[in-house]
């Protein structure tokens, strides 16, 4: 209900008025008038309190200069009392303090109407006291505070109206606090749920309070078969017979209601300039949540070489361009075989799986650990596009980085072949894996925003890494059902693309089995030792050629788009309001 009276979900039926003026019809005027504190933190915890705000007001205030920013946020600290913990990492807070800061976040713009889901929920009989002791001050103000809460101890001495509501979201009472123990008559706000949660059995001739007792018979009149009763429908028809009821909705209710008039509600769309601006204020501020999350940031720069360290132990260092002819002798009559190409494509299995690997999990839990976030600001100004980006593009810095330091660990032992298909092999290699990893951050976003929970986004992970592993070609043969699914994984194409600048056919022609048979001389038999060619029958298509490598590339940018544009689609289609 809250949801729908703040604009942040549609009601499927009624309507929203705004001082006479149909909400969801007109929200884009009132968006900046709104404030909305969720149940969940609007902000984000690993920023400190005064950048946390700061963000939030070049969000809800684009065209404010730093003075009046800086003002703002001083002014709202003050109001919640958190000047103290201005430079206290949010996630070092308690319960209380954060929802204080998420409250100072909303009043930036200085909203008119105020919502509130449970803000004292978890909180202390102190904490909660001084909670609602904050509201009532914001209140006195100028602005209406709308609240829900089950904590009734505050309710009398801060709020001017009470609404209680009865299972099946039937309206139980709307008036004054002190109205409310005679109307149910009770002694204290606990007992109204204790009312409202009775049910009554017509069969065992149950004892119905006086005050609810002719509703009582006229519903089981009109329907005689019921086996129970809910004591929360009698005493909402109860309300509506009242005197409290005419006085405070039927005789507020003035002048013709609006007609619903949109399906949709949709942020502006804004000018590119607005859109740019907006993605460089998002990339800052995402690129510093990852600076302060120390394990992130330890993942984000460390994962590839450290792969690459693991690589090192378990690959030969001459698997990409083959050994002499003298080495590959002495192989053969130490091991009875040379296999170089499959030890190459081992190899750069494993280097396209790690790119693809590294970009998935870095993206998989981006969008959908700050739903509530991205929710509530999503409501004020912020647009689908800068959103995505700013996730697409700090996360994409990082993985350029990282290819490269997988390619420089790797380099300690490992020779790299001189020429590639276009250009020298090794920065082939470099942009192959960046390709690989910007898909693998989009198809990540794309899960990310796929999930309707965290604990779904590690099963959707799991569930594409295999995919990524078993239609890779790389380890079982493809046939003509499971080729088209190879398409759509990104390992093929990126395995594809490092074959093709590895020229994985040259070092087909070099693999060797040694065998020994008896030939009849005549004279008796006699050992023959002979090297026999054994080329691996590769499941996929390594063509060492500009334009194999260049299609392949297409392919990767073409998952990228793929992904990323499916992911910007989910988004949207989370936020329309229906």
């Amino acid at each position: 209900m809250l949801k729908a009276l703040s604009g942040l979900s549609r009601a499927t039926g009624g309507t929203v008025l705004v001082n006479g003026d149909n909400l969801y019809a007109n929200f884009n005027l009132y968006r900046n008038l709104l404030g909305y504190v969720p149940q969940d933190d609007i902000i984000h915890q690993n920023l400190d309190v005064q950048s946390a705000l700061r963000y939030a007001a070049r969000l809800r205030l684009p065209d404010a200069g730093p003075i009046e920013i800086a003002r703002r946020i001083e002014d709202v600290l003050t109001k919640v009392g958190m000047t103290a913990q201005a430079g206290t990492m949010v996630r070092d807070l308690s319960g209380g303090q954060r929802k204080r800061v998420s409250i100072a976040a909303e009043l930036l713009a200085e909203p008119w109407i105020f919502f509130l889901d449970e803000p004292t929920s978890g909180l202390d009989p102190g904490l909660e006291k001084l909670m609602m002791d904050t509201l009532r001050q914001l209140a006195d103000e100028g602005r209406t505070i709308i609240l829900v809460t089950h904590a009734t101890t505050n309710i009398a001495n801060n709020c001017d109206q009470v609404a209680f509501m009865a299972r099946g979201g039937e309206l139980a009472y709307f008036g004054p606090p002190e109205e409310v123990s005679d109307f149910f008559k009770v002694g204290n706000f606990a007992d109204v749920y204790t009312r409202l949660a009775q049910s009554f059995k017509p069969a065992q001739d149950p004892t119905v309070p006086a005050e609810i007792q002719n509703e009582y018979e006229t519903l089981t009149k009109a329907k005689p078969g019921q086996s129970e009763v809910s004591a929360g429908s009698l005493w909402a028809e109860h309300y509506r017979n009242s005197a409290l009821y005419r006085k405070y909705i039927a005789n507020r209710q003035t002048g013709e209601m609006a007609r619903p008039i949109s399906a949709k509600i949709k942020a502006a769309a804004g000018g590119l300039t607005d859109q740019l601006k907006q993605f460089g204020l998002l990339a800052q501020r995402y690129f510093d949540i990852i600076r302060h999350d120390k394990l992130s940031l330890g993942v984000l720069l460390a994962v590839m070489p450290v792969i690459g360290l693991f690589l090192l132990l378990i690959s030969s260092g001459t698997a990409l361009v083959g050994n002499p002819a003298d080495q590959i002798k002495a192989i053969l009559e130490t091991d009875g075989s040379y296999n170089v190409a499959y030890q190459a494509q081992e190899l750069l299995f494993m280097l396209a799986l790690s790119a693809n690997l590294l970009g998935v999990f870095a993206a998989s839990f981006e969008i959908i650990k700050e739903e509530a976030i991205y929710r509530r600001e999503r409501m004020i100004n912020l647009r689908v596009l800068p959103y995505f980006a700013s996730k697409f593009v700090v996360l994409g810095a990082f993985m350029l980085l990282q290819c490269l330091l997988l390619l420089i660990v790797l380099a300690v032992k490992t020779r790299y072949p001189g020429a590639g298909a276009i250009l020298w092999a090794l920065p082939e290699y470099y942009f192959t894996l960046v390709f690989t990893a910007l898909a693998s951050v989009a198809l990540g976003l794309f899960l990310s925003a796929l999930a309707t929970s965290r604990d779904m986004v590690i099963y959707l992970v799991l569930i594409t890494l295999f995919l990524q592993i078993v239609f890779s070609g790389a380890i079982f043969e493809l046939g003509p059902v499971t080729r088209p699914l190879s398409y759509l994984t990104i390992t093929r194409w990126s395995l594809e693309a490092l074959g093709a600048s590895t020229d994985m056919e040259g070092l087909n022609e070099l693999s060797q089995v040694r065998v020994e048979r008896e030939v009849d001389l005549g004279r008796g038999t006699q050992k023959v030792v002979e090297d026999v060619a054994a080329p691996v029958d590769f499941f996929v298509n390594y063509t060492h050629s500009a334009l194999g490598l260049l299609s392949r590339w297409i392919f990767l940018w073409a998952h990228t788009l793929l992904w990323g544009s499916l992911a910007v689609w989910l988004i949207i289609r989370k936020d329309e309001i229906q």
